[in-house]
Order: C-alpha cells, then structure tokens, then sequence
C-alpha cells in the first residue's frame, strides 16, 4: 500500500511540475509581448506627437514584425495541444490592416 501511494505522490508531484513549467513559460511569453507592445506604442505615440502617422518603415516595420513574432510564439504555447500557429509573420498583419481599411 506503501508503494502505491509513494507511485500517486510521484505522479501528483512530476504532474504539478510540469504545470509550473508550462506557465511559467507562458508568463516569459506575456511579458516579451508587453514589451514589444510598449515599444510600439510609444514609437506611435512619439511619433503623431511629431505630426508624422506611420504606415511602413523599417524601424515601424520591424517592431511590428517583432510583435507579430512574440504573438505567434504566445499563440503556441497557449494551445499546448500542438494546434497553436507559431509561423504567421508581418504580412498577415498588413493583410488584415488592408481588409479593415476597405471595410471602413
């Protein structure tokens, strides 16, 4: 009897463990997203301060490459199942700016 709880104990511990992986994992994704997110919106911000709107340019382009690279990479580790997109980049950004545009 002994034995099959020290087995449970170990199964509830190596389970609990691997919980605490995958969120922290999470947590380091979530916070590189605020980060990236934040420095966008203060380019933007500073910016229109500046009487300037951004659509295109390479640094504008590549903070919102990097922002879209920490949202596929969120997008993955939240859909542990295997089924989270980690490979969609700037340009389905752009696409869907294009379809919005169009619809206003």
């Amino acid at each position: 009897m002994a034995a099959l709880l020290e087995g449970i104990l170990w199964a509830i511990k190596k389970y609990i463990t691997e919980l605490i992986q995958i969120e922290n994992h999470a947590k380091h994704a979530i916070k590189q997203y605020i980060q990236v997110e934040e420095e966008l919106a203060t380019f933007e911000v500073d910016q229109k301060q500046r009487g300037r709107i951004f659509l295109s340019g390479e640094y504008y382009d590549r903070l919102r490459t990097k922002l879209c690279g920490v949202i596929s990479r969120l997008n993955s580790v939240a859909n542990i199942e295997g089924k989270g997109r980690d490979d969609l980049g700037l340009e389905v950004l752009v696409a869907a700016e294009q379809v919005l545009t169009r619809v206003t």
